[in-house]
């Protein structure tokens, strides 16, 4: 899923379990600035062996249709951080949550291109157009 920002790119796609190494690497290297937003974590979590299995268990939920996590790639392709819609609900009342992070060397153009991305994200578990509200 592309969002457009003065013609650059930023890319969402499904997470995949090949991710976990430069997952790993990101959460490591980010982890102390990421720390005011996420709760505490054991070591494991910031392995290979450790996001392996957050992979698996996120992939597990999204074939169940409760979730959907993906990665999100820069301009050129690097992996820079995730976002997930977690606890998608459907029927009447179509809602989930979302969470994401991105990494500190994150560019501010990428950041407010994620930010453009939000409204669109939201639909994908709904099969709604942004703006549709018959959903």
């Amino acid at each position: 899923m592309p969002a457009r920002d003065n013609e650059r790119v930023s890319i969402t796609r499904l997470i995949t379990s090949e991710d976990a190494p430069a997952l790993a690497e990101l959460l490591r290297v980010n982890r102390e600035f990421l720390a005011p937003w996420d709760p505490r974590r054991s070591d494991d979590y910031f392995t290979a062996d450790g996001q392996h299995a957050v992979i698996e268990a996120d992939l597990q939920q999204h074939e169940q249709g409760s979730k959907l996590p993906h990665v999100i790639l820069d301009d050129s392709g690097c992996l820079v951080g995730r976002i997930t819609l977690n606890g998608i609900v459907r029927g009447p009342f179509q809602s989930c949550s979302m969470g994401y992070w991105v990494t500190r060397s994150c560019t501010i153009r990428t950041r407010q291109c994620l930010y453009a991305w939000f409204g669109l994200v939201v639909c994908l578990p709904f099969g709604a157009a942004v703006g549709d509200q018959s959903g």
